[in-house]
Order: structure tokens, then C-alpha cells, then sequence
């Protein structure tokens, strides 16, 4: 019989995949309800989850994934995984609980994720107690991939870039900025797809102008989840996960030495984390 962990953000889904004492990691598209009919989400378990797994029973699945805070986003989900499985136990959680146990485990701390998107939560022994307030996804998860290459092709649409930054941004899109955000405004261009542009970018990461965008969305970022938590953002540490953390783990320090934090731990994905911390404490 199988068992499945899931950590789940708006462009990858990480799996751990249990059967007879041997573990399986792969990967999928990412599952936010937000962004994804319950159609499309059964599409991606059928075609992409299904050919991992070896024929057997379905037992249990733990899924935590970015957008399931709203009990009716996790409700959809739990239908989802119902349907495409309908024997297993299903569990629905958060990417923050997900990050809280990879980052402290069975202690305490700020747990923040940069990746496609960005969030922030207080963590305690396995169970996140309280979340930030979620803003409009891109331009609100300040320190996202997203966000930030959503900033800089504004400035590149306001001639506001430096033309090295101009000229890349320009082919990456194959037209004008002025034209790609009027897509992304009239839903013509997934916010995902920005995301996605941020990896393209990697010829730019040592750009002063860059780098220099970067390190402003992660300050406001900090600063907001600081102004949420302020009554214990200074007495706990902080941990960093999410593709976009792990690459600028040198710019998070920066910030964090001059703001006087304490960084427990800046990692890309928590999957094998997650999947060790479950296993002993359920197994």
C-alpha cells in the first residue's frame, strides 16, 4: 500500500511516494486551487502523479499545498484527490505547515516561503498558529519571483531599466512589456508565466539594477512580515524556503544582519524534510 506527501506550490508539486520501506521523489505541475479548475487538477494527478506510482492500493495521501488556507480551496482539493483516489485517507494542509516543519521541526520560529509566490507564518511544534494576511497575487507577494519580475518589466515598459536589463527582458517576452502586462491584466498570460521568467533571467543575476530589485522586494517583504508578527517577529528565528530563498540566500542574510534577525535555515525545498519528519512521527 502507497503513501503520499505532497508539497505543493503555484508552479511545481514536490511528491514522496512510500511503498514497502522504499521511497520515491518526482515532481508534477503545481496545484493551487486558485489558479487551476478541479478538472485540470484531476488532470495533473491522472497524467502526472499516476505513472510514478507502481500498481497498489492507495492508503494515505498528506498534501500541502500554497492556496489551501481558504477552507473552501481545501475542500476542492480534498474532492480532487477523492475522485482520482477514491480509497486513500486524505489529508489537506498548508505550504506553510509544509515549510514550518522542514525549516524547525519540533521547535519554533518564523517560517517564510519565496518562491513562485511568498508567505509567512508563526510555527510551534508541528502545527503553524498563526499566517500572514494575504495580498492580490503577483504584485502583493512582495520577494516572489513573480513580484519581482513583474517590477522590473514595469520599469522596463517605463524606460526606468538599464538597457542591458531593457534588451533582455524584451526578447525573453518576444514583444513589448507594454503589451505582456496587458495580458497578464486581462488573464491572457498565467501569473505563473512571470514566475517563470525569473530563471530566464539568470544572465542578470549579478546586475547591480537586478540585484538591486531583488534585494528591495525581499526588505519589503521582511518589513511587512515583521509589521504582522511585530509583538514576536524579534525573538524568533526565521527560516527561508522556496526556489527564489535559495537563490538569493546571500541577499537574505544582507538584510537580515542589518535588521538585527536570526537565520535558522534558508532551503530550496522541504519534501525530503517533510517526508523524514513524517515518517517518524506517524510511522
Amino acid at each position: 500500500m502507497y503513501k503520499l506527501i505532497a508539497d505543493s506550490g503555484a508552479t511545481k508539486t514536490d511528491w514522496a511516494s512510500t511503498a514497502n520501506g522504499k521511497v520515491k521523489f518526482f515532481s508534477s505541475a503545481g496545484l493551487n486551487p486558485h489558479l487551476l479548475s478541479d478538472e485540470e487538477i484531476v488532470a495533473i494527478l491522472k497524467e502526472e502523479v499516476f505513472p510514478q506510482l507502481e500498481t497498489g492500493e492507495m492508503a494515505e495521501v498528506l498534501f500541502y499545498g500554497s492556496g489551501c488556507a481558504d477552507p473552501s480551496m481545501k475542500n476542492r482539493i480534498m474532492q480532487c484527490f477523492m475522485n482520482a483516489m477514491p480509497t486513500a485517507s486524505i489529508q489537506v494542509s498548508t505550504d506553510l505547515e509544509a515549510a514550518g516543519i522542514a525549516l524547525f521541526g519540533d521547535d519554533e520560529g518564523l517560517a517564510c516561503i519565496l518562491g513562485t509566490g511568498s508567505n509567512a507564518g508563526i510555527y510551534s511544534g508541528g502545527l503553524l498558529i498563526k499566517q500572514m494576511k494575504a495580498e492580490v497575487f503577483p504584485e502583493g507577494d512582495k520577494g516572489g519571483g513573480a513580484a519581482i519580475i513583474l517590477a522590473i518589466i514595469k520599469d522596463v515598459a517605463d524606460m526606468a531599466a538599464p538597457e542591458e536589463v531593457r534588451n533582455a527582458v524584451e526578447i525573453l517576452l518576444e514583444g513589448s512589456p507594454e503589451e505582456y502586462l496587458y495580458k497578464l491584466e486581462n488573464d491572457k498570460v498565467s501569473r505563473t508565466d512571470v514566475a517563470s521568467l525569473y530563471k530566464k533571467m539568470a544572465p542578470l543575476y549579478d546586475n547591480e539594477y537586478f540585484r538591486a530589485k531583488v534585494k528591495a522586494q525581499v526588505s519589503e517583504f521582511i518589513e511587512e512580515v515583521s509589521r504582522q508578527f511585530k509583538d514576536v517577529a524579534s525573538d524568533l528565528s526565521w527560516g527561508f524556503i522556496g526556489s527564489i530563498a535559495l537563490l538569493n540566500e546571500q541577499i537574505i542574510r544582507e538584510i537580515a544582519n542589518e535588521k538585527g534577525i536570526e537565520i535558522r535555515k534558508i532551503t530550496g525545498r522541504p519534501i525530503e524534510e517533510l517526508h523524514n519528519y513524517l515518517s517518524e512521527k506517524y510511522d
